[in-house]
């Protein structure tokens, strides 16, 4: 299996943080990944706010209960899309799939990441957006929590045959 495979493969959620910062060249390395992320008609929509005050990460814990653990992680970046730039509808998708891109860019790394659902949750939304000043044109997607791993997780089976469909829907 080659080495992409085995990142998609052993990509995990953790939840677990040694409390240890992860080093700014790391960091520029994730964020990349996720500016390489495909994006509809190109428009390049995704902008990301790096959190790494531990009193906003506190705050953070505090109002996001699925973003609890961001302070023993000790790096959120909160993933948002330029509704300016959203001229298909298609920003949240876009935001998504850099989320992804960086979730495997530390997983490869070594990296321990959460992905902390924002939209469309309302309270979340205008929580971030009064916590790190967004414009109104500006929507907050996700969350992404990254820091070294304090635990680790074995890679699961989970390729399910009876949910793949060749041409038609079939039982």
């Amino acid at each position: 299996m080659n080495e992409v495979l085995k990142t998609i493969r052993n990509r995990r959620s953790i939840r677990k943080f040694t409390g240890e910062i992860i080093s700014d060249e790391t960091l520029k390395t994730i964020l990349e990944a996720g500016f390489y992320a495909p994006t509809a008609r190109n428009m390049r929509p995704t902008h990301f706010i790096v959190v790494r005050g531990s009193e906003k990460l506190s705050l953070m814990a505090e109002a996001m209960p699925n973003a609890r653990y961001c302070t023993e992680a000790g790096t959120a970046v909160v993933v948002c899309g330029d509704r300016e730039k959203d001229v298909d509808g298609y920003l949240t998708e876009d935001a998504s799939a850099a989320i992804m891109n960086m979730l495997l860019a530390a997983e490869s790394l070594g990296v321990g990441s959460l992905w902390c659902g924002v939209y469309p949750r309302d309270e979340r939304v205008e929580f971030l957006r009064i916590m790190c000043s967004i414009p109104e044109n500006i929507l907050p997607v996700g969350v992404v929590l990254l820091g070294v791993p304090a635990e680790q997780k074995p890679a699961p089976e989970l390729y399910e045959e009876e949910k793949v469909h060749f041409e038609v829907w079939e039982a």
